[in-house]
Parts: C-alpha cells; structure tokens; sequence
C-alpha cells in the first residue's frame, strides 16, 4: 500500500476537522448531507507516491477542462452524449458569454 493509516485523532479534533469539511463542501456546492463521514484518522503517504498522485491530478485536471471546453463548442454531440438539459443550457451560456466558439 501506498500510504498507511496514522494514530486516530482526539475526538475534539475530530469533530473539528468535521465541522470544517461541511464548511468547505458549501463552497463547492456540496449540500453537508452529501458527503461521506471522514475517518478519525489521516492516511500518511510518502513524498514520492504524493508527488505522482498529485500530477495525476493535474494531468485529469487538464483532461477535464480540455473536455469541458470541447462540449462548449461542440453542441452537436451533446444529445448523442446524453447531457441533461440543464447543463446543456449552461455550456450555452458559457459559449455565449466566453467567446469560446472555434473553427471546426
């Protein structure tokens, strides 16, 4: 395994690191209900296997704001896709708005 689990925290620091997850879930839209309950303990990985988690993320990062702005453009493969209504309305808004139109 790539990390292990570390000790558990106090049961004050806990509901503290809790507390400030909800907090944090509501800057992202995330209603608190929608979350999952954090464990009491923190998983510790080294600096390496962080290191080549953390480009991972930014490689999908990257990945999916390309695809975003490939779907504001390309509004023919929206239906065939099957996006919802309501974010098709959105990345027609954002294409309105950005200036993101191309030529194909």
């Amino acid at each position: 395994m790539p990390w292990i689990a570390g000790k558990p925290l106090s049961a004050r620091h806990w509901q503290s690191y809790r507390a400030e997850l909800a907090s944090e879930s509501l800057k992202c839209d995330i209603p608190p209900g929608d979350y999952y309950n954090p464990a009491d303990f923190p998983l510790v990985i080294d600096r390496e296997d962080w290191s080549r988690l953390a480009k991972a993320a930014e490689k999908l990062t990257a990945e999916a704001l390309a695809a975003e702005r490939e779907l504001i453009v390309r509004t023919d493969l929206h239906a065939r896709l099957g996006i919802p209504n309501s974010t098709r309305e959105v990345l027609r808004k954002a294409d309105a708005g950005g200036g993101m139109r191309r030529t194909l």
